[in-house]
């Protein structure tokens, strides 16, 4: 499924995600697009949040500066998305994001 968002994100939308998948946690290591300020990545992170919820996934992910963004503008961004300040403690060699986003109960595709 994560193969197939990956796919349709950048043949429909021309945004670039790599996911890192550890047990119920998959952490988002990149996500850039080539149309800024268009929707295109909002829309590709509502589908990976809709994906999670149905799932039981728990998204993780570190905004930065490394493509030129604003980490304060991109924090906003994936506040409005669900997502918090990561408070779960490093966990030895697992990858950890900054921000942290649970799955939402009764959010799913055909759910009410």
């Amino acid at each position: 499924m994560l193969a197939g968002l990956t796919e349709w994100a950048w043949l429909f939308h021309l945004v670039r995600i790599k996911l890192l998948v550890h047990a119920e946690h998959v952490g988002i290591h990149e996500l850039r697009t080539l149309c800024q300020r268009r929707g295109k990545a909002r829309r590709v992170m509502q589908e990976l949040c809709l994906f999670a919820d149905c799932s039981r996934v728990v998204l993780e992910l570190t905004p930065t500066d490394e493509w030129g963004a604003d980490p304060a503008r991109l924090r906003d961004f994936y506040v409005s998305l669900g997502f918090e300040a990561n408070g779960e403690p490093a966990a030895g060699l697992v990858w950890r994001g900054e921000m942290i986003r649970s799955p939402v109960k009764g959010r799913c595709h055909g759910s009410p």
